[in-house]
């Protein structure tokens, strides 16, 4: 079977033909299934992305949803959804979902434009192509929950990584008309994405419009102002003095690189926690000492009662000692998931986003998010 995600949510059968699938509900519960396909996905992720507030019968009812999406594929592969403890699993094993086609293509596309390889704008414009609207978009309530909004937030954030690549690739290539056209079209489903006006007004003046390009930043200028109540960003309007000035275009601006720095505030003050805050100090620093490169890293673990002063205690320590590790410093809350318990392949994800990793580029596998 083929599955698809990035439009509505639909399946076909090995022959092409559309397979029936059920209510919103039920589709929703496939999408949700076929994104974190091959793994478990917990009962209570399906629940709270179901519902705002789950009816008592929510389990009835996702159950009752589970056995109409096995009835209605069961033809195709009756152990395509399996249930395991806390939760369902479906296994892809042959088939094939676009989000996964999309994912594949664009890391191609990627790799390729860093070799300088011009099909790069070939492949990324194949994995823009099997966008078919906004994901999942007759799946969502008309009231859907944070899980879900995050979760299409997300994959609309890697279409949108996918249209600025194919950008780059086609004025790489001096293909600037192709630029014009993209962009434009782009920019109808995404009218404030600076990144496509930018792109869009560097390709005017690239084929000669410099006036036009000028002319298309002040009614982009006009619009942020009127709509937004804001300027448009640096880029932009530098973009538009080099048009002015006459001088020659510098390239696309490569994305900074980013330094996260996710430490709450300190809100409290620490009385009595002067010798153990000592210790846990010497322990996270004992690596920059004599210990050999090929020491593990430092880890500490504080144990202790509700409410007795561990989360305070680590955030202090870790302030102390943020300096000392340029790269950054991260922070989970591993006890704030939708059931009591942060999903960790979530956390695993908004870690590598946080320090830089595209979104697109974040792999679907948890062992893969680990390793990287």
């Amino acid at each position: 079977m083929q599955f698809r995600v990035l439009g509505p949510v639909e399946a076909l059968d090995d022959d092409g033909a559309p397979i029936r699938l059920g209510s919103g509900r039920e589709r929703l519960v496939l999408a949700l299934l076929l994104v974190g396909a091959d793994r478990l996905v917990p009962t209570e992720q399906l629940i709270d992305s179901l519902w705002n507030e789950p009816p008592p019968t929510a389990r009835q009812q996702l159950q009752n949803l589970i056995a109409g999406l096995r009835r209605r594929l069961a033809a195709h592969d009756p152990a395509l959804v399996t249930t395991r403890p806390f939760g369902y699993e479906l296994r892809m094993t042959r088939h094939r979902l676009d989000l996964a086609d999309f994912r594949s293509l664009f890391m191609q596309a990627r790799a390729q434009r860093a070799a300088g390889d011009e099909d790069s704008a070939h492949t990324i414009a194949r994995a823009v192509e099997l966008w078919r609207g906004a994901p999942l978009s007759d799946a969502v309530p008309a009231s859907s929950d944070t899980g879900t909004e995050a979760l299409i937030q997300g994959l609309s954030e890697e279409r949108i990584a996918a249209v600025e690549l194919l950008l780059e690739s086609l004025a790489a290539g001096g293909r600037h008309e192709e630029v014009l056209s993209a962009a434009s079209q782009h920019l109808q489903a995404d009218p404030w994405n600076e990144r496509l006006h930018e792109h869009r007004i560097r390709a005017l003046a690239a084929t000669g419009r410099r006036q036009e390009a000028s002319d298309t930043y002040r009614q982009v200028r006009r619009q942020f102002l009127d709509e937004l109540g804001v300027e448009p960003g640096r880029a932009l309007r530098e973009l538009n003095t080099q048009i002015l000035g006459g001088a020659p275009l510098a390239p696309t601006r490569p994305r900074p690189r980013t330094v996260p720095r996710e430490l709450p505030a300190m809100t409290w003050t620490l009385v009595g926690r002067e010798p153990i805050l000592g210790s846990v100090l010497a322990q996270l620093t004992r690596r920059r000492g004599d210990a050999p490169a090929s020491a593990p890293p430092a880890i500490v673990v504080l144990a202790g009662v509700g409410g007795v002063g561990k989360t305070a205690l680590a955030v202090a320590a870790a302030h102390q000692i943020a300096d000392a590790f340029p790269d950054g410093t991260l922070h989970a809350s591993l006890g704030a998931g939708p059931s009591g318990v942060a999903d960790g392949h979530e956390v695993l994800g908004r870690f590598l986003r946080a320090l830089g990793v595209e979104h697109a580029s974040i792999p679907a596998d948890p062992d893969e998010r680990v390793a990287l």
